[in-house]
């Protein structure tokens, strides 16, 4: 019988065009270049037997929906894909985790893609709005902002001091557009249009997506006013209706840290942890990006309070994503407790052992690697990460009148 249930998934994300899958089923099969987690996954439950052959490659068909969306090279332990499945009825009498039907589905997925435990859910499961916290992990070597053998130790607990500082400065509710691509979250979408008078309704947070998520520009769309003028930070004195800030934009973060130093096989790592509701594309990333340049005296410490007021047009340098990887997704209930949805003891174990045995060796390689990308991504913000003091100046004023 078709039944809806709720995947629990983790990934190394290297190697892929992100996990979500629309056109990549087609795709891939011309271009292998082209690949998605969804693809694979997709592929290793049809073989399982938990998909027809009539509804294979159809996502629509069985109500493949999933929690999160991660972009190119970005980690998961905590995707949750929620689709109707072709299961015995007794598939959970004996197995409430879903142990043996993620076993099913593994046999057929590569080793970087883990499937931790399958559950049932309702019919009105949607796994992107019960999701009601999402927490990130991002990996840093702490060479990018100043920490390696031959500074002090005061000195490092000064760095580290300031680089918190930052990093706290995102908690609370803002609005993020200067951390996103503007134009993906400034247009009303189809569904938020009056259908009588075409005109926009009001946005709703409850519609937010999550990290590396909703990449679903419109290429007719009018170009934003921040590429037309050559300034990267300037002050919006009037209305611009190719520019405008919504509800979509502002994101909850409700905690944003840096831990102690970290060992990364050879390498000196901290590790940032991100949590929010919801998050928009590349939002972490350029919020580490910036809190890394302020901390490397590349921008003005005061840059990431005027980056959050809505009248601000700032361009904000996007640390690399081989260290993003999301670490939990917590559940509520919304209409009844079988929304509310927990992964078991067994696939705890279960996605702590891949954390160990493949996420975690894959960022340590990256750091490990000649090409690695925070050695270039810092030489890169040391020749380019630059304001001119008039813009910072002008910025500054505009900002403290409006204060």
């Amino acid at each position: 019988r078709k039944k809806k249930v709720a995947m629990w998934i983790g990934y190394v994300g290297t190697g892929y065009k992100g996990n979500h899958c629309s056109l990549f089923l087609e795709l891939s099969a011309l271009n292998s270049s082209l690949t998605a987690i969804e693809a694979d996954l997709d592929k290793a439950i049809y073989k399982a037997g938990g998909i027809l052959d009539s509804n294979y490659g159809h996502h629509m068909k069985v109500g493949w929906a999933r929690s999160s969306r991660t972009d190119k090279g970005v980690h998961s332990l905590a995707t949750v894909i929620s689709l109707k499945m072709e299961l015995p009825i007794d598939a959970w009498r004996d197995d409430p985790g879903g142990i043996e039907i993620a076993d099913m589905i593994n046999r057929h997925l590569p080793q970087c893609i883990r499937v931790f435990g399958v559950v049932p859910v309702s019919k009105t499961f949607r796994p992107r709005m019960a999701c009601s916290e999402r927490s990130y992990d991002y990996f840093l070597p702490a060479l990018c902002v100043g920490i390696n053998q031959r500074v002090s130790t005061c000195e490092i607990k000064q760095l580290l001091e300031q680089f918190r500082l930052q990093l706290k400065l995102f908690e609370g509710e803002h609005p993020f557009h200067n951390y996103t691509i503007r134009r993906n979250y400034g247009k009303p979408k189809q569904q938020d249009l009056n259908w009588r008078t075409r005109t926009p309704i009001a946005a709703d947070n409850s519609s937010s997506s999550s990290e590396e998520e909703d990449e679903d520009g419109d290429a007719d769309e009018p170009r934003l006013r921040v590429q037309q003028k050559p300034s990267p930070a300037y002050w919006l004195q009037e209305l611009d209706p190719t520019d405008r800030i919504t509800a979509q934009h502002y994101r909850k973060i409700i905690r944003c840290s840096c831990g102690d130093i970290e060992k990364f096989g050879d390498t000196l790592a901290l590790r940032v942890s991100v949590t929010g509701a919801s998050f928009m594309v590349h939002q972490i990333r350029k919020m580490i990006g910036t809190a890394v340049a302020v901390t490397r005296k590349l921008l003005p410490p005061d840059i990431i309070q005027m980056s959050l007021c809505r009248h601000s047009r700032i361009v904000l340098p996007i640390a690399p994503c081989e260290g993003l990887t999301l670490a939990s997704s917590k559940f509520c209930s919304q209409h009844s407790t079988s929304h509310a949805i927990n992964l078991s003891s067994l696939g705890c174990q279960r996605r702590e052992a891949f954390w160990k045995d493949h996420v975690f060796l894959e960022i340590v390689k990256a750091m490990r690697s000649e090409r690695d990308p925070w050695n270039k991504w810092c030489e890169a913000m040391d020749s380019y990460c630059y304001l001119p003091e008039p813009n910072v100046s002008s910025l500054r004023d505009a900002w403290l009148d409006w204060k």
